[in-house]
């Protein structure tokens, strides 16, 4: 058997071995460097859009400061809408003269005929008042000048006032056919809710033709609202805590002239 004879040289065989390393050795190159230039591309991106992103923040940032306005500007509107709020509280806890009107007949029981409603304002009242504080005569020390009320707490604090210092009374007269009916009648006003005090004043035989029936009078005192007493203080600031307003008192007569 005849062995294969190379002819080329060793010194062609050593240039095409180092040819090929070469070749290996700059691609690998290559390759590295395209992806350090891609890495570098991608943080670039990265980063551009995280700018926009934070440029685009900050205007809707500026844009909401500019929308809000001065802090005390807002805690002055808010003070505003506190007083307007207990304000519209107050003036819808005050019973109205219809309302009454409406308990004081839909109560009737079957047979009761009213003669005579009146509605009046006791200005002195029975409720207890707050025991008066002495205080020397001593001048206050000269200070700020207070800040003039808003006429929102003028309107407020003269409600409040009013339904302190007055009691709303309702004298009713009329005719039934027996004691019982006078009874039931009472009963159905304290059912209403609306009064405090109930009382029969008098009652009375009436002759009517060949009947007789009876004659009675019988004196109502509304129930005042009540009301969760607030510190007078200045307008709050917006980390602390309010305190909701009460609710308005519910009444079984909804409407005048319900069944």
């Amino acid at each position: 058997m005849v062995q294969d004879i190379d002819f080329l040289p060793a010194s062609y065989k050593h240039e095409r071995e180092r040819s090929r390393k070469r070749v290996s050795r700059r691609i690998t190159l290559i390759v590295f460097l395209s992806f350090v230039v891609a890495g570098t591309w991608q943080q670039r991106q990265n980063r551009l859009a995280l700018e926009a992103q934070r440029d685009r923040l900050q205007m809707q940032a500026a844009r909401m400061l500019a929308q809000l306005g001065d802090p005390a500007k807002l805690e002055e509107q808010i003070h505003r809408c506190r007083v307007e709020a207990d304000l519209l509280a107050q003036l819808r806890l005050r019973v109205s003269a219809t309302r009454v009107l409406a308990a004081v007949v839909c109560s009737r029981p079957k047979y009761v005929c009213l003669t005579r409603c009146v509605l009046s304002i006791d200005k002195g009242g029975t409720y207890p008042s707050p025991p008066a504080v002495l205080t020397s005569k001593k001048k206050p020390p000269a200070g700020p000048q207070a800040e003039p009320k808003l006429p929102t707490e003028r309107d407020l604090q003269a409600v409040r006032e009013e339904a302190e210092r007055t009691v709303q009374v309702v004298s009713v007269e009329g005719l039934a056919p027996n004691d019982l009916a006078i009874s039931s009648y009472i009963a159905r006003l304290h059912d209403t809710g609306l009064f405090e005090d109930v009382q029969l004043q008098y009652s009375d035989a009436y002759e009517y033709g060949e009947h007789v029936l009876r004659s009675f009078e019988i004196s109502l005192r509304l129930r005042r609202p009540k009301r969760q007493s607030r510190p007078k203080t200045p307008p709050p600031s917006p980390d602390r805590e309010t305190t909701p307003s009460p609710p308005e008192a519910s009444s079984p007569i909804a409407a005048v002239g319900s069944p």
